[in-house]
């Protein structure tokens, strides 16, 4: 008996916004390689609350010499996060049978941006700033089974990565790897999460 669906958002229910704005300011602004990697660092650590967004992109701007605010850039790449409306009905449809939630990993000054845009789709959004600990690691989903009060053999993972979604099947989730729509439907009716 399935109590709770886990939802990814970036890949499944968003497209990703990050890498290909990353991509796009590294040219704009003849950006080394290098950059890239120093900024996953720093966002990786701001997902997990250990910095701000905010920071992440003053170092970047102090070290590079970048003629923007850390706000002008951060809100010229949240604009470009786009959500899919058929994946967010899906969701707020399953919400009749089962508690549904989105765990996506995010900063909060990201997060701020544009929570609005889909909070009324699920149940509740966790994201990693607020559990400390970001996907894949096991942590946040453990909590979130504790404070769903739901076995791991209760809840069904949905992530477009292969890391994320092996690291819930290993703790004993059903675990399904997003490629789309039609072949989602299809998996979750040979779990009997719909019919």
């Amino acid at each position: 008996m399935i109590k709770l669906i886990i939802f990814d958002m970036s890949d499944v229910c968003s497209n990703s916004e990050e890498p290909p704005f990353i991509e796009g300011f590294m040219k704009i602004h003849g950006l080394p390689e290098v950059f890239e990697e120093e900024y996953y660092e720093l966002g990786y650590k701001a997902e997990m609350d250990e910095i701000s967004g905010r920071k992440v992109w003053e170092t970047l701007i102090k070290k590079y010499n970048i003629q923007e605010t850390p706000e002008e850039i951060m809100e010229a790449m949240m604009k470009t996060k786009e959500f899919y409306p058929e994946m967010l009905e899906f969701t707020n449809n399953l919400r009749e049978k089962h508690k549904v939630v989105c765990f996506t990993n995010y900063c909060e000054d990201y997060w701020k941006l544009f929570e609005d845009k889909i909070k009324d789709y699920f149940d509740e959004v966790i994201v990693s700033y607020q559990l400390k600990t970001r996907k894949p690691k096991p942590e946040g989903f453990k909590i979130i089974l504790r404070k769903y009060n739901v076995k791991p053999e209760e809840a069904v993972f949905i992530d477009d990565t292969k890391k994320s979604v092996e690291q819930a099947a290993s703790l004993g989730i059903k675990a399904i790897q997003f490629k789309n729509k039609e072949q989602l439907l299809e998996e979750l009716e040979g779990i009997g999460v719909i019919k």
